[in-house]
């Protein structure tokens, strides 16, 4: 016997075709972020450099509040995308309608701003340039929640956050150049280009094509799934939660104090934003992981990516905040050495921050968005009255530090949670195809190493089964949510 059975050939490894090594998803997010980070601390020196403190702090005061007007109008739809299985054909047009719609806010609030006399500065350009570049964050936060759903973290992540970075930075090539020095001219010109990029990239986004349809049902898709909306509400909460705590210090600083102390803290807090979001790295992976795993499995992963996290955020602050000084002359000009004291803190601060954003993600993968309120609820009054009585000193360190306190509490109060949840077998995690990617409604996907039997044929071929169990087997996600922890 040679062991060749008659009728099959014997295999020829001699033109097998090897797959390339793909690269590790945190390795490709962290080499991201570090890019994200220089692009744009190059971009805030260019800046800083051309403006001078007043203006700077002006160009930071619309473009802080355009960003957190952004992100708080996602209404928690970028969480949505990544956790909820409503095909993907069905979000091409909400997404796009509520990017478009986010303009037109942004439009009108900023409108407000020049009417009520709180940014003076801003005139037309400086309006239209602001709301684009609330637009733009929408866009950018929806593209990212699809790379995310598709598991693509190497790949389309990536270019949905560095393309428009990278765009932004050759905008203002000609506005240096050219010597302008008006903050409206920058607003309108890197708002305009943020957005198109953005925009355009979400639109590519493998969205999948879209079912034939008539022109009244095509007006009705402007509007998501029913079941989709419902998730969204559920994670919007916590959006706003993180919003009051991670933000809210800039925003009052931007409209309590003067624009070259705006300046100044918008140095502190580019360096310190730019050191947490390496180290949020491991946080961006894990969340996509999360789907489907055990609660021992799922208890693991947080413990282990908190511990990299700590470790990847204490690396780069510490070291930073010693050379601050230094760092801060050579890059931004001898102009903003005051920024020295509130760098230091936030770089500090910027650890547990690293932490508290990873387990943010874990108890929304892990379906307990309620949890997570319950967290930020009592932080973020707590972050209101500590920032109250720092603005009323005037000291930039002493408002740094209120974020240094609240991140801490926040990120012990969310671990907590965490392990409460995952322990005895109390968690609910997300199921999905796999680790790395996230099914549409209408895509075939395997649960328990089986493939998934639409409703009908597994009642044709499997009838003495129990049809409860297969309601278990094909559970949606927003029936997952509903069954979180009370």
């Amino acid at each position: 016997m040679t062991g060749r059975h008659r009728g099959v050939r014997p295999r020829d490894t001699r033109h097998r075709r090897t797959r390339p090594a793909r690269i590790p998803a945190t390795l490709a997010v962290t080499a991201g972020n570090v890019a994200l980070l220089f692009i744009a601390t190059a971009n805030g020196a260019v800046a800083a450099r051309s403006l001078g403190p007043t203006l700077r702090g002006e160009f930071i005061a619309s473009q802080s509040w355009a960003a957190t007007t952004g992100v708080g109008l996602t209404f928690g739809i970028t969480q949505a995308i990544v956790i909820d299985r409503a095909e993907a054909s069905r979000l091409r047009a909400p997404l796009l309608a509520h990017t478009v719609l986010t303009l037109g806010g942004g439009l009108v609030l900023f409108g407000l701003f020049v009417a009520l006399g709180l940014q003076p500065w801003l005139t037309t350009a400086g309006v239209l340039g602001a709301a684009c570049m609330t637009a733009g964050t929408v866009a950018t936060s929806h593209a990212t929640g699809m790379a995310q759903r598709q598991g693509r973290m190497s790949g389309a992540f990536q270019a949905v956050r560095i393309v428009p970075a990278l765009a932004g930075s050759a905008a203002t090539v000609p506005l240096v150049l050219g010597g302008r020095h008006d903050p409206n001219l920058w607003l309108v010109v890197l708002g305009a280009t943020s957005a198109a990029i953005a925009l355009g990239q979400l639109a590519t986004c493998g969205f999948g094509p879209a079912p034939a349809a008539s022109p009244w049902t095509r007006v009705r898709r402007l509007l998501p799934p029913r079941g989709f909306a419902a998730t969204a509400r559920r994670a919007y909460v916590s959006v706003i939660g993180a919003q009051v705590i991670y933000r809210l210090d800039v925003l009052v600083i931007a409209v309590c104090l003067a624009s070259r102390e705006v300046a100044f803290y918008g140095v502190a807090t580019a360096v310190a934003g730019g050191c947490a979001a390496v180290a949020q790295s491991t946080g961006m992976v894990m969340f996509s992981r999360l789907r489907g795993a055990s609660p021992e499995s799922s208890r693991r992963l947080v413990c282990q990516g908190t511990a990299l996290s700590l470790t990847v955020a204490a690396a780069i602050a510490v070291p930073l905040a010693l050379l601050a000084p230094l760092c801060i002359r050579a890059i931004y000009g001898a102009e903003f050495a005051p920024a020295v004291g509130a760098t230091r803190v936030l770089l500090l601060a910027s650890i547990p921050l690293a932490a508290d954003y990873l387990l943010i993600h874990a108890l929304l993968g892990l379906g307990a968005p309620r949890a997570v309120t319950k967290v930020q609820a009592p932080v973020a009054a707590l972050t209101i009255l500590l920032l109250a009585a720092a603005v009323r000193r005037g000291d930039l360190v002493g408002v740094a530090a209120v974020s240094a306190v609240t991140y801490t509490f926040s990120a012990l109060l969310l671990f907590s949670a965490v392990l409460r949840l995952t322990t005895g077998g109390t968690a609910r995690p997300v199921t999905g195809t796999s680790p790395g990617a996230v099914p549409s409604a209408g895509v075939p996907s395997a649960v328990d190493g089986a493939p998934r039997i639409p409703r009908q044929r597994q009642r044709d071929v499997d009838s003495p089964r129990p049809v409860a169990d297969r309601s278990i087997r094909t559970r949606p996600i927003t029936t997952i949510l509903d069954q979180e922890d009370t």
